[in-house]
């Protein structure tokens, strides 16, 4: 809890914290917007939309690292690392809630709502926050490799995210538990790869023209 407080408190330092907290309710607000109005396939971009919206939490944090606070701190490497990850974690079991919610209140009230669809967006959300999250730990540090791989595997699994539908038979305790180990498996991947790549620099591509021209 100290990590998270702290962490929220030097984000008021951040490069452009209003701006990113906007982005954030943006983010949000087209993720809501894809999910209320595409069928079959767009509600996997609406939860990616909301999922992203977090991520906008590590740019500021991320542009804090070049403060001279940050740079003269004998915490930098908490920062980079403690701080972060449960700052993910945080942000991407509260993202990928909102994200279920929104589609079970959506689909209840357009009339449509399905039990074998419900379970099987919990695992495809699931597997999309692990995607994220993995996009995160890498991109700060390689951005080009990172935008190849998400790319890659996102296109993948937008072929392949209905073949789940096939694996609906079971209690629905039973994919919210799956869920649950999916996303935690994907937050241990993101501190083993913040923890390998800690000494490497920023990309600079992942920092955006702003912070960049500022640089």
């Amino acid at each position: 809890m100290n990590d998270l407080k702290l962490a929220k408190q030097l984000c008021k330092y951040g490069f452009d914290y209003k701006m990113n907290r906007i982005f954030i309710i943006i983010f949000s607000l087209l993720g809501l917007l894809y999910m209320s109005f595409g069928e079959n396939g767009p509600e996997i971009l609406g939860a990616t939309f909301i999922m992203l919206a977090p991520m906008y939490i590590l740019q500021i944090l991320v542009s804090v690292n070049y403060t001279s606070m940050a740079l003269t701190s004998g915490k930098r490497k908490r920062m980079q690392l403690d701080m972060w990850c449960k700052l993910n974690s945080v942000g991407i079991y509260i993202s990928y809630t909102l994200s279920v919610a929104a589609y079970v209140l959506i689909n209840r009230i357009r009339g449509n709502f399905n039990m074998d669809s419900l379970k099987a967006n919990i695992i495809n959300f699931s597997i999309m926050a692990v995607m994220l999250t993995i996009y995160a730990a890498i991109a700060y540090k390689a951005f080009v490799f990172g935008m190849i791989v998400f790319m890659a595997t996102f296109l993948l699994f937008l072929n392949t995210h209905y073949r789940i539908h096939v694996f609906t038979g079971y209690p629905l305790v039973i994919y919210i538990i799956a869920a649950f180990v999916i996303i935690s498996v994907g937050n241990i991947i993101y501190y083993l790869i913040t923890k390998v790549t800690y000494k490497m620099p920023y990309s600079r591509l992942a920092l955006g023209a702003r912070l960049r021209s500022k640089l």
